[in-house]
This record gives C-alpha cells, structure tokens and sequence, in this order.
C-alpha cells in the first residue's frame, strides 16, 4: 500500500472492496446453506433432493466437551425400594386404615351445623319453633361427629394397628421417636383438615342462609336469591297507655358524673312508654338478632368438644385432652360472620 512512504488510496480502496465482497459472497452462501439444511431436516423434502441429485446431510447434535460433568450411575431400583418401603400406604394395614379415615371424613363434608334446609324448616316459623329445629339438628349433628365419626376413626386406628404397634406405651421419650407417633399425627393433620373445612362450610352457609332474607343492594351491584317466605313470624300488636297515674320525678342531678345521667334518663324514658300508645313486636328485633348470633356460639362449643385422637389413644401418656380445631369467639371466621350478621340485620329491620 506504501510505495516510497507514499499512501496509495486507490490502492486500499481497491483492497477494501474486494474484501467486502468476499465477505458478502460468503455471507450469501452460508444463509444459503443453512436454508438447504433446515429444509433437509423435514422428511417431507427428501424426494425432491433426492430427484435433484443432492446428498442428504442432517446434523448431528453432540454435546461440548467442556462443561459437561458425567453423571454417576443411578440406582434407579434401589431407590425405588426403598421409598416403597417408606411410604404410608407400604403397609396393607395403613393403607386400609388411610382410604377408612378419608372415607368417613369426607362423608361428613356433607352436614352442617345447622339446618339451611328451607325446605324440611317449613318456613316461616315462630321464634321458639325455629330455636327449637336449629338446637335439634346442632345437638344430633355434634353427636354424629362425636360418636359416629371421631369415636369411629379411633376405634379403627386402634383395631388395624394393635397388631404392629404399642399403644399402650408408658415412656414418652421411646413413644416421641417411634413410628406410631408419626401415625398418630398424620391422622390428627388430616382430621383437623376436614374438621377445619366442616365448620368454615357450617358458618358460610349460616351467613348465607341468613342473606338469602335480605334485600340485596342493586345499585352496589349485589345479587342473590331471594326466599319468597320469611324466616321467622313476628305478631304486632297496639299497645294503650297504662291507666296508672304517670309518677312524679325529680329533675335529674346535674353534679352527677355524664354517664349516670344518660342512664337514668334511659331508664325515665322505658318507664314513659308505659304512658304512651306505642306498637310492640313479638318477638323484638333484638332477640331475632341474639337468636342469629347464638348458632356461631354453638358452633365454637360444639367445635371445641371434638378432642384429638392422641388422647384417646395413647390414654397412659396423654393427660388432658384437647380440642382438635380450637376456636373462640376472637376467631376470624367468627368475627366475619357476626359482623356480616350484625350488618345485614340492621340494614333490613329499618
């Protein structure tokens, strides 16, 4: 390029470009190439290669030296026989005693608590009537769960597993590390489960029952079924002023404390409707409302006299007893529903 230290630009240009088509010739070429391949990859094409008297050549893929880590040999079988042997259902006896204890519970998933059969209630009913339906169906229903689906599932531990475990066992320490133990607890986590769903299922279709009495809020964009009957019979009748003369009071002391002030004028003013014409309900709106609330109550004792399994089993170890699904008042799914109670009652007794 340099000739006498000279630069020859005619010379590089000269150069330049017939590199460049060197490189686009061969850029050309291989795009070729790889759309031959890529068509030679379909079955579908060999024939016409074939006709044209081109080789078929299809890429093998083979994986780079480096980076690859050779896996050790894998003993599948062996592996396998063991987990075999560990798993629940390896024993015939576990494995009855397993589909047993699912069985019954999920037989159960289908009760409730309470009865929202509108139906077999025969709505609408008096108050003490209604009362009297919904504490029959908690009652036979909480002795169902207790005797024919707790009991039961005891009972039926016990008998299946006598034969291979001690369930008579006085050392908590070799009790804590036997296979037993883990038994024991798989069956609790599993009644607790069903247990769980029973009740959140028993207080969601109470809530239900309930709304389906209300009038939904169209504009919120609420929607649901409304029942055609009421619930419950409410009798109004006219009341007359009492022909007692009205007492005489006191003004009210006004260097007493608010609060004892407020009070007694409430109490004044329930004494001055005796004086008054006035229209009464029976039963009041506020024993409809204690009578909704009191189910969830129910519910909560009900719920927390079904005990784990443990103790039953394992009498010489387990001292006291307790609930398998603890709950109280305070629980969330309660506190839910009192308030969705609460809130429906006194958006619809206006």
């Amino acid at each position: 390029m340099r000739e006498n230290n000279k630069f020859n630009p005619d010379f590089v240009l000269q150069q330049f470009t017939s590199l460049m088509r060197v490189v686009q010739e061969e850029y050309v070429r291989q795009m070729k190439k790889c759309t031959v391949l890529k068509q030679m990859q379909d079955p579908h094409n060999h024939e016409s290669f074939v006709r044209q008297k081109v080789p078929i050549r299809l890429n093998k893929r083979t994986a780079p030296y480096f980076g690859v880590v050779r896996c050790p040999k894998y003993m599948f079988a062996d592996y396998q026989n063991e987990i075999l042997h560990v798993h629940w259902c390896s024993d015939d006896d576990m494995e009855s005693m397993t589909r047993i204890f699912s069985k019954k519970c999920i037989e159960y998933q289908q009760h409730r608590y309470m009865n929202t059969n509108k139906q077999m209630l025969k709505l609408p009913n008096e108050l003490t009537e209604m009362k009297s339906k919904q504490e029959s169906h908690h009652k036979a229903t909480a002795l169902n769960i207790m005797h024919r689906w707790r009991e039961f599932l005891v009972g039926e531990i016990a008998d299946k597993l006598k034969n291979q475990h001690n369930f008579f066992e006085e050392d908590n320490q070799k009790y804590s590390e036997s296979h037993l133990k883990r038994i024991i607890l798989r069956f609790e986590f599993i009644m607790n489960s069903y247990l769980r769903n029973f009740v959140k299922q028993s207080i969601d279709d109470w809530v239900s029952f309930i709304k389906s009495f209300t009038l939904p809020k169209y504009d919120l964009g609420e929607l649901w079924a409304r029942s055609p009957t009421p619930m419950i019979i409410i009798s109004l009748s006219y009341k007359k002023p009492s022909k007692d003369k009205r007492p005489r009071r006191k003004a009210i002391d006004e260097t007493l404390p608010e609060e004892e002030q407020e009070a007694e004028r409430a109490a004044r003013a329930k004494e001055d409707e005796e004086f008054m014409y006035r229209l009464e309900y029976n039963p009041t709106p506020k024993t409809c409302h204690q009578f909704l609330s009191s189910a969830l109550e129910m519910i909560i004792k009900s719920t927390n006299q079904v005990t784990d399994l443990e103790s039953d089993l394992m009498k010489s170890l387990m001292g006291v007893s307790k609930p398998s699904f603890p709950i109280d008042a305070a629980f969330p799914w309660v506190t839910a529903a009192q308030e969705q109670i609460t809130a429906m009652f006194e958006e619809n007794i206006k």
